[in-house]
């Protein structure tokens, strides 16, 4: 028996020429046929798939039919969605107001993703006292503010931690600072047609990824007031005169307002 599993010996039991470890060959447990592989490794399972699920209901979700925030939790087309505001509108007052949160309707997304998507709309917001914006929205709305003015305007401070405190859902932040806003309305003209102004808006800038939420003071100093009922806003200074950059938001359900007018109307 010495001398068998010597290394390097050939002729070994299950030993190579160089003394390394070979399956055995022919029949019994771990044999193999001689060049064919070995066994196959265990595919690996596929994960859930990411992402929103579909209303399976579609256009007939009785969920959005409800009326209160919320009320679906899974994903509907602008289509879906509007079919279900207007068979809400043909009920009788008080009921006839459609008031479920689109977005709501629409999960997976932060207030980050929408920031960067909304570009240069910001949000009326009547809820809001005061007009107030992230730093990160104010950075992008910049930078296409310089491109639309071609640098002849941009974004004042007008006042360093002046503070204040803004009060949301979650909590309170602070004001780091108040800015004056350059922002373009567009309305309709009864002899020019379409009329273009540049006006000034003034918000408080707070840490995060807060949208331009265009406050009550801010609608009220330009006499803009929402309409609900078409989602978008009229100016009381000159007989309720549609503002054509403003319009329905999807993500939000709110009124917004493209406060450089890039968006198409």
């Amino acid at each position: 028996m010495k001398g068998r599993f010597k290394k390097g010996k050939k002729g070994g039991k299950q030993g190579g020429g160089n003394g390394t470890w070979k399956p055995p060959l022919g029949k019994g447990p771990g044999a193999t046929v001689s060049g064919s592989p070995g066994p196959k490794a265990k595919a690996k399972r596929k994960g859930k798939p990411t992402g929103t699920r579909k209303c399976k209901f579609g256009a007939n979700c009785q969920d959005l039919r409800k009326n209160t925030p919320g009320s679906c939790s899974f994903e509907h087309t602008e289509e879906e969605k509007e079919a279900a505001r207007k068979d809400i509108r043909a009920k009788p007052p008080p009921h006839n107001v459609p008031c479920f949160n689109a977005f709501a309707a629409k999960s997976g997304m932060n207030f980050g993703e929408i920031t960067k998507k909304l570009n240069s709309q910001s949000l009326a917001d009547t809820a809001s006292k005061k007009s107030v914006t992230g730093e990160t929205a104010l950075a992008l709305y910049r930078k296409d503010l310089r491109k639309v003015s071609k640098g002849t305007k941009d974004v004042k401070i007008l006042q360093e931690r002046p503070g204040r405190r803004i009060h949301f859902g979650g909590g309170t932040k602070e004001s780091l600072r108040r800015v004056s806003v350059p922002f373009l309305l567009i309305e309709e003209h009864p002899e020019n047609g379409v009329e273009y102004s540049w006006r000034e808006a003034v918000f408080d800038v707070v840490k995060g990824d807060i949208m331009m939420l265009f406050g009550k003071d801010t609608l009220a100093a330009h006499r803009l007031v929402p309409d609900c009922e078409d989602d978008v806003l009229l100016d009381k200074n000159n007989g309720l005169r549609k503002v054509l950059n403003s319009t329905s938001e999807p993500m939000t359900g709110l009124i917004g307002l493209d406060m450089l007018g890039l968006q198409k109307q």
